[in-house]
């Protein structure tokens, strides 16, 4: 994640609402369930986002396997930045285990 967005207090608002979000549908849900919904969102919305800034269906085509290479490699890099934080910090987070 770039140091602009790690200071940008609005991204993380948004990020919060979304957890928020998942958070209170877990009250009803199973995690498991909640997370691979809040998953089929986002891909989905990376397809709309990606869709609206090609031209045409060949440009579609043409730079759909890069467009896919960017938004895994996003995850990932999240993922991991996600899973160091509460590896760093998980009686903080999580608690004593007993």
């Amino acid at each position: 994640m770039s140091e602009e967005i790690r200071r940008d207090e609005q991204f993380f608002n948004m990020a919060d609402a979304y957890i928020r979000l998942a958070n209170e549908q877990c009250d009803d849900e199973k995690s498991g369930k909640v997370s691979m919904a809040m998953q089929f969102a986002v891909a989905r919305f990376n397809a709309f986002i990606f869709a609206s800034m090609c031209n045409s269906p060949e440009e579609f085509e043409k730079d759909r396997e890069t467009a896919v290479k960017y938004f895994v490699s996003q995850y990932e890099e999240a993922l991991k930045e996600n899973l160091d934080d509460y590896q760093n910090n998980y009686t903080e987070y999580m608690g004593e285990k007993k």
